[in-house]
Formats: C-alpha cells, structure tokens, sequence
C-alpha cells in the first residue's frame, strides 16, 4: 500500500474532507493542541511542516517520536512518503533515438594494407633520423670536482679551500665553452691526482678529530691514541696549548 494514500486516508478520516490536500497546517496544529496524546495527529504536523518550516519541523518531530516505539519507522514513513511526491510530480522524458551523423557505405569504408601499414612504420622511422643528436657532455667537462667525487655544499663555500675549487670549477666551464679542445691537456696528470686526493679526503671522516674522541679513548684504555688526539688538537688550537697538554700529562700519570 502506497504511503500517500494512507496520509490521505488519514485526513480524510480525522477531518471529514474529500479534499485532503486542502487542510492546512493550522487547522492540524489546532486539533494536535486539543488532542495531544493523538499520534496521527502529530504524525500528521510533522509531515505538513517538513518542508513549510524546517525550525518548527525539528521540534515536532522529537514530540511525534514519543508515540512512536520504532524511531525508525516513523523515520521509513517520512522519507518513503517524500519519495513518492517526487516520483509522482516529476515528468518522465522520452528517451529519443538519436541518429548517427554519418554512416559510411561498405564500399566506401578503407582497409589499410599490411604494405601501407610498413610504409608508414618507415616513414616515422625516417623522421625520427632526421632529429639532431643531442652531444651527452662529460661529468668532467661540466664540474670537474664532481667527478672526482667533490661534493661541496652551500656552507663549505664559505672557507678559501672551498672559494678556490668554486673558481677552479668556473675556470674549466670557461675553457669548454672558448677552448675545447684544450681542455683536458690544461689538466695534467699531477694536477688529476691532487684533486683526486682532495676527494677522498672530502668523502671521509678519518681526519675529523675531536676531544670527545679522545676521552672515548681514554675510556677504552687506548692512552697513546688519546695522547695523539689531543696533539694534533693542541696543533689545531694554539691557545689552548696548556690545556690539551694538562690533558696528556694527565695520560701519562694512569
């Protein structure tokens, strides 16, 4: 059974109308004031000012679900109800065949050969050939330190180490764009192998010395290494000569 035949037969029954769609808000929210304990009436309300008055809907429909032992029933007859409006209200288009714009007959229709199939492949091909070569340049030819294995960051540039290998770099990126072919005879050999020897030192953590390395040592029992530490720090430190040297005499006395 439909749920607006049954909202309808309600009216119909409560307000003896024919015309159930003429009652309005009013004249329910009057009889629901008379009658307060009457659930189709509060029913009724809620459903009438669903739309007209959402504020006043909320109220009156936490007031219908007391008379209500399933909340979701009532909620089910609501929204079912709402549905069937719509579905009753909308206009159902026509669908409409659509044409196609343009067929083409069977005879007009062009079945490419395996022969212009190949004959294009070889026209891309062709193409593709006469594209220019792009030259890949030398890791060398565009920052040498780099591919020696240099890696300076933007706080190492501060030091005149570091300002020197920036220039050298500048220096070689000049000489590729004047001078090609110059390029690898301005780097001799002995020059190749300083710079190589500067790489390695820059990738390792060998020479990095300080004093917590040393009482590290010291700990271990390892007292001539520590005592060794704490010389290339006082060589390091010049001021703090006396110091690095209590240090070692300190050594000497365990």
């Amino acid at each position: 059974m439909s749920m607006i035949p049954r909202y309808n037969q309600l009216v119909q029954a409560i307000f003896q109308t024919d015309k159930p769609g003429e009652v309005d808000v009013e004249s329910i929210r009057q009889l629901s004031n008379q009658f307060p304990f009457f659930a189709p009436l509060q029913y009724l309300l809620s459903r009438k000012i669903k739309k007209t008055n959402p504020e006043q809907y909320r109220t009156q429909i936490a007031k219908t679900a007391i008379f209500f032992n399933n909340p979701h029933w009532l909620n089910d007859l609501l929204i079912k109800e709402e549905q069937e409006e719509l579905s009753e209200n909308a206009a159902i288009p026509e669908a409409e065949e659509r044409e196609p714009d343009s067929e083409l007959p069977d005879d007009e229709i062009e079945i490419k050969s395996d022969e212009n199939l190949s004959q294009e492949a070889n026209s891309v091909q062709d193409e593709a050939g006469d594209l220019p070569v792009v030259p890949i340049e030398p890791l060398f030819a565009v920052d040498y330190f780099a591919s020696q294995g240099i890696r300076l960051t933007e706080g190492d540039t501060k030091d005149e180490l570091s300002q020197k290998l920036r220039s050298f770099t500048e220096w070689l990126k000049t000489m590729k764009k004047i001078h090609p072919e110059r390029l690898e005879q301005e780097i001799d050999e002995k020059t190749s192998s300083s710079i190589q020897h500067i790489a390695e030192s820059s990738n390792t953590s060998d020479d990095i010395i300080t004093e917590t390395m040393a009482e590290v040592y010291a700990r271990q029992g390892l007292r001539n290494k520590a005592a060794e530490v704490y010389q290339k720090l006082s060589l390091l430190n010049p001021d703090k000569r006396t110091y690095f040297a209590a240090k070692i005499s300190k050594l000497n006395e365990v």
